[in-house]
This record gives structure tokens, sequence and C-alpha cells, in this order.
């Protein structure tokens, strides 16, 4: 079996935000134009889903030169906090086209990303709840979405390959989850990832990422669900990268 690891630095990425939204301060851009932008950078970095992850080797050639399964591993460096950054889930709502509650009522497909570097799973979720609608596409509470997040299994050339986000637990059928997503060019296909995916217990919350970066959340659910829908109520005057 062949195995191999990358660190995907998230932490720095955090460093990344906050610079970049203390700038916009600074510049005191009006909100309209700093959305604009943003939502313009947005769609550059929808092209090639999940291409973060990985190490620039196409798995699928490594299944037809290589001997035995596959496997790769992507973890999560850590975050480091500075002063003055705004709160995570208004970084967080402000980043996504879309913010549901909802149900996993399947998985649907496993496959590879379009450069072969990783695998992606796909899920079907019934939406419950619309806290953020998505500008271009609108949600309806009841519809169902296809949604993925990285990491999976697809059986190539007579192998298993393997692809292991250790950062993102993967999702529960007939679960709960509040999900704060990016659209993919296929209407309603969104991607989740693990800082922004939380899972809703009981009276609790259990975020899915793995880390310093995703312990910092409310863990009482209704409190947790009025932060969210306060933040995806606010305007957003800076450019927000905080997804994955």
């Amino acid at each position: 079996m062949s195995i191999a690891k990358v660190t995907l630095y998230t932490g720095f990425a955090g460093l990344l935000i906050a610079g970049s939204w203390a700038a916009g301060l600074t510049a005191r851009s009006s909100p309209a134009t700093a959305q604009e932008a943003a939502a313009t950078k947005k769609q550059k970095n929808r092209v090639a889903r999940f291409k973060r992850y990985g190490m620039g080797q196409d798995l699928r050639e490594r299944a037809v030169k290589e001997s035995g399964d596959i496997v790769v591993f992507q973890t999560t460096g850590i975050m480091f906090d500075m002063p003055g950054r705004p709160p995570f889930i208004n970084l967080i709502a402000c980043d996504a086209e879309a913010i549901v509650i909802g149900n996993i009522k399947s998985k649907s497909s496993s496959q590879f990303t379009e450069d072969g570097g990783f695998i992606f799973t796909s899920y079907e979720l019934t939406v419950e709840e619309v806290i953020k609608d998505d500008a271009v596409a609108p949600l309806q509470p009841g519809g169902t979405l296809t949604i993925s997040q990285p990491g999976g299994e697809v059986q190539f050339n007579g192998k298993t390959v393997r692809a292991i986000d250790e950062s993102f637990r993967p999702f529960e059928e007939n679960r709960r989850y509040v999900l704060f997503l990016r659209r993919t060019p296929s209407a309603g296909h969104y991607d989740a990832f693990g800082n922004s995916s939380f899972q809703l217990n009981d009276d609790g919350v259990a975020p899915q990422g793995e880390g310093t970066l995703w312990g910092r959340v409310e863990s009482k659910k209704s409190v947790f669900l009025e932060q969210v829908k306060r933040a995806a109520a606010s305007p957003c005057p800076f450019e927000a990268e905080a997804l994955l």
C-alpha cells in the first residue's frame, strides 16, 4: 500500500484573512465594493474544486503505475489567533454563498477531483431551514441539495484509492447539520468544509472539523443558531476567505 501525507496550513490562511480585513478598514472601502470584489474572487476560486487538496500528483496515474492500494492523508496546521480579527462565525457567514440547516439523507458517490489530486464525496441533503439564501439560485425549505466534502474512496484500475481529510469528519446519514456552503458550477450542488460544518445534537453543537480553529464556536445549540442568524444578517465590509 502506498501512503502519502500533506499538511494544509489553514492557520496561515487565517492570518491572511485578518490582514485583509484590517487593510480594508484602513482603506475604508464601501461594503458594496468589498462584497463585489470578494464575489469575483470567489467565482474564480470555484473553477478547480478542492484544488488546495492533494500533493500535486494525479492519484489516477499513481494507481496505474504503482502496485497495491493507495492512501493519501490531508491534515491541517495550527490556527494562530490575531487581535482585531472579526468573529469566526462572521467570517464564514460572509464567505458562504448559502447557509442552511438540513438533514443528510444519503451518500451518493465519491469521485476524483478534476486534477486527480484528491477525492471528494457527495451526499444528498434535505433543506430544513435557509438561514442565508443563495442570491444566484434561491433555495427552498424541503428541497434537496447535493453537498460535497473532501475525502472518500474510489475503485480505480483494480485498486482502492482513498483520500482522507484528517481535519473533517465524514457526514453521517440521518443527522442534522448547519452548513456554510460554497456553490459549485452545477445547479443545486455545493461544497462543504470542515471549519464551516456543524452537527446539531439534542442541545449541543459538534463541529465537523478538528483542531484549535474548530473549537471557537458556541456549544449550546440555541445560542449558536442565534449567532449564526445574526452573522448571516450582518453586512460584510471585508473580503472573507475563511473556508478552504
